[in-house]
C-alpha cells in the first residue's frame, strides 16, 4: 500500500488498515459470540467454573489487541478524544459477556483501552512540541 502511495503518510495507512482489521474482528467475535457463549456454559456446567474460566476466546483475545492498537495509532495522530472513547466504549459493549465471564471491571477495561490513546499521544514526537510540549517538559524535570 505505501508503494502504491508513497505521499501518503504511513502512519495513516497504518490507521487505515487498523481500522479495517478492527471492523472484521469485531464482526467475527459477534458472529461467534453466541456459540463460543454457549460453549462457555456448557464447560462450566460439566467442568465447574475454575476450568471452565481457562477457556480463552481467542476471537475476544484478538479484538482487544487490534482495539489497543487501533487507539494508540488514533492518539499518535492526536485524532479527537471523544471518538477515541466512543471507540473504547464500543469495543467494551461489544465485549460485556467477556467481560462479566472473566471477572474484568467493564469501566477499568475502558479505562485501560484509553490509556493505549494516551501512550499513543505520548509517543508522538510532535505533540512534545509547541507551549503545551514546553510546560510539560518543565514541569516534569
Amino acid at each position: 500500500v505505501c508503494e502504491n502511495k508513497p505521499a501518503t503518510n504511513p502512519v495513516l495507512h497504518l490507521l487505515g488498515l487498523l481500522t479495517k482489521s478492527h471492523i472484521e474482528a469485531s464482526a467475527l467475535y459477534e458472529q461467534h459470540a453466541h456459540s463460543t457463549q454457549q460453549m462457555q456454559k456448557v464447560l462450566a456446567d460439566t467442568l465447574g467454573d475454575e476450568q471452565a474460566d481457562k477457556f480463552t476466546n481467542q476471537s475476544a483475545e484478538d479484538l482487544v489487541l487490534i482495539t489497543h492498537l487501533w487507539l494508540f495509532t488514533q492518539g499518535y495522530l492526536n485524532m479527537d478524544f471523544s471518538l477515541a472513547h466512543d471507540h473504547a466504549e464500543q469495543t467494551q459493549n461489544t465485549l460485556q459477556h467477556e467481560l462479566v465471564i472473566k471477572r474484568i471491571d467493564v469501566d477499568a477495561f475502558r479505562t485501560e483501552l484509553m490509556q493505549s490513546f494516551y501512550l499513543g499521544k505520548e509517543a508522538n514526537p510532535t505533540a512534545s512540541n509547541g507551549f503545551f510540549g514546553w510546560l510539560k517538559r518543565l514541569f516534569s524535570s
